[in-house]
C-alpha cells in the first residue's frame, strides 16, 4: 500500500481525502508515511473533496521535453478572471478591473525575444485588423523597456504589451508562472466584457504555438 506521494491522478485524490478525513491510518510501504486503509469512498465524498484537490495540485508543462511546474490555479472556461496588476511600456500601472475593458485576449509568453513568441504576437497583431472591438494583450516577464523596443522594431501596433516583471501578479493569478524559470508559460485566454473566461489554453509544450484556429473561431462567434 502506498501514500498519496506515491499515487497519481484520482488515486492521489482518494488517498489525500482519506488522510484529511481523520480515519484510522496505516503506513505507506515505500516511505512509511501514514495512509488510511479500508476506506470505501462514495461518489459524494469524492465529489466533496475534488474542489480541494483541484486547488492544491499544480499543472506541469514541458520545455524541450523537460517538465516544469506552473504555480497558481489554472483557469477554466466559465471562471471569473482574477484580479491582477501589470506594468505598461511607460511604467504605468495597469489594473485588471479599472483599465482593461471589453472583449479581451491575453497572450502569455516566456519572452518576446524568442522565435515562437515573436511569431505568435505578430500573428495576432496581423489578425487584429479582422477583429474589431477585440483588445489583445501580450503579457510576459520582459522589462517594459524591452517590450517597447521590440514592438517598435517589428511594427506591433495592435497588440498591447504588458509586463508582469514587478509583482508576478498575472502569472500567479492565472496559473501561468513557471516556478523553475520565473517566466510565464505559453497560454491564451479570451475574456468577455463581464470578466468571464470564454477560452483557456495552456500549451503543453512551451516551444509550440497555441491553437490559432480555435482562438480565432471563438472570437468570431
Amino acid at each position: 500500500m502506498n501514500c498519496n506521494i506515491h499515487l497519481t491522478g484520482m488515486d492521489f485524490a482518494y488517498k489525500k481525502y482519506i488522510i484529511y478525513g481523520n480515519i484510522s491510518t496505516q503506513c505507506c510501504e515505500q516511505c512509511q508515511m501514514p495512509y488510511n486503509a479500508g476506506y470505501q469512498p462514495t461518489a459524494g465524498r469524492l465529489a466533496a473533496f475534488l474542489p480541494f484537490y483541484k486547488e492544491t495540485t499544480m499543472k506541469t508543462v514541458t520545455f524541450q521535453g523537460n517538465h516544469l511546474t506552473l504555480k497558481g490555479k489554472q483557469l477554466e472556461v466559465g471562471d471569473k478572471m482574477p484580479e491582477f496588476v501589470l506594468t505598461d511600456n511607460g511604467l504605468g500601472t495597469v489594473h485588471s478591473d479599472d483599465d482593461l475593458t471589453g472583449l479581451k485576449v491575453f497572450l502569455t509568453v516566456p519572452s518576446l525575444d524568442t522565435n515562437v513568441c515573436d511569431l505568435e504576437v505578430r500573428n495576432f497583431n496581423k489578425k487584429a485588423s479582422e477583429l474589431p472591438g477585440v483588445h489583445i494583450y501580450a503579457v510576459s516577464m520582459d522589462l517594459p523597456f524591452a517590450q517597447a523596443r521590440w514592438c517598435g522594431a517589428h511594427g506591433i501596433d495592435k497588440v498591447k504589451t504588458l509586463s508582469d516583471y514587478k509583482d508576478r501578479s498575472f502569472g500567479k493569478a492565472t496559473g501561468t508562472f513557471i516556478e523553475e524559470l520565473a517566466l510565464l508559460t505559453r497560454a491564451v485566454f479570451v475574456v468577455d466584457d463581464e470578466g468571464i473566461v470564454r477560452y483557456a489554453e495552456y500549451v503543453p509544450e512551451i516551444t509550440n504555438h497555441p491553437n490559432y484556429d480555435a482562438v480565432y473561431a471563438k472570437l468570431a462567434k
